[in-house]
């Protein structure tokens, strides 16, 4: 499940340039990620660039979005390869379109596994095909994630939290380097897309998911899941990222 701004035509025209998207089989699926509905407020007129709120729309601005639609379109006629879910898309509903990745891949998929990575990251399709058409864990619900553990919850900048009241979050998967799931868990997300409160990011959310919500959720601290850019082994690391520019995604990948 790779989440993607419904314009980031260049990241994933990056992703596609150096055959990450072509990894089909029986046993993976990739796919990209977008929000149906732009949000309708200029980005200069927003009270962020990060929310969906400010002011209205001009006609400079509806002609834009309309030909930023028609590109969409295309492109996803063209390639095949992008879901759009029910949402307005912008920074801060993150957690809204995980919620709804996972909602579409147990409704359209037979995966047991999910793999969450954002479109300016590297995976590595055969190194995790091996690793998890092994493994079995169909009783429990599984979260595999580089966790964060006791990081203060912020107060201002670009990741304010409004919302969660406490100090300190509970341990999240870090949301640059990605998250794993089974099933068992994105049926449970699925089941209660409506009743998990959508917090400042979809990392945080989903510890807190777990934390306050999810049951029974047996957490597997991997660090070799994800590493950063600067440490990624092409041959090895399950996935980099992030901020990966083209030449650096050519670098990682043997087409």
């Amino acid at each position: 499940m790779v989440l993607s701004g419904r314009y980031n035509f260049e990241n994933r025209d990056n992703m596609r340039q150096v055959g990450l998207m072509k990894y089909h089989s029986d046993s993976i699926t990739v796919k990209f990620i977008i929000g149906n509905r732009p949000c309708q407020v200029p980005l200069a007129l927003r009270s962020t660039p990060y929310t969906c709120i400010g002011g209205r729309e001009t006609d400079a601005f509806k002609t834009e979005l309309q030909l930023l639609n028609d590109n969409v379109t295309v492109e996803k006629l063209r390639f095949n390869d992008i879901v759009e879910v029910d949402m307005i898309d912008y920074y801060r509903s993150l957690p809204k379109k995980l919620k709804l990745a996972y909602k579409w891949g147990v409704e359209n998929t037979n995966s047991e596994w999910f793999f969450k990575i954002d479109d300016d990251c590297f995976f590595n399709s055969g190194v995790i095909d091996d690793y998890f058409s092994s493994l079995r864990y169909e009783d429990k619900l599984v979260l595999i994630g580089n966790m964060v553990i006791g990081a203060e919850v912020p107060t201002s900048g670009k990741w304010m939290e409004l919302d969660y009241r406490k100090p300190k979050y509970p341990p999240f998967p870090k949301g640059s380097l990605s998250h794993v799931a089974n099933r068992r868990f994105a049926n449970y997300v699925a089941d209660h897309v409506d009743e998990l409160f959508e917090y400042q990011g979809e990392d945080v959310s989903t510890g807190i998911w777990v934390d306050e919500n999810i049951p029974n959720v047996s957490i597997i601290n991997e660090q070799v899941l994800l590493s950063s850019k600067v440490l990624c082994n092409k041959n090895t690391s399950w996935a980099c990222g992030h901020d990966l520019k083209l030449h650096e995604l050519k670098s990682l990948v043997t087409l």
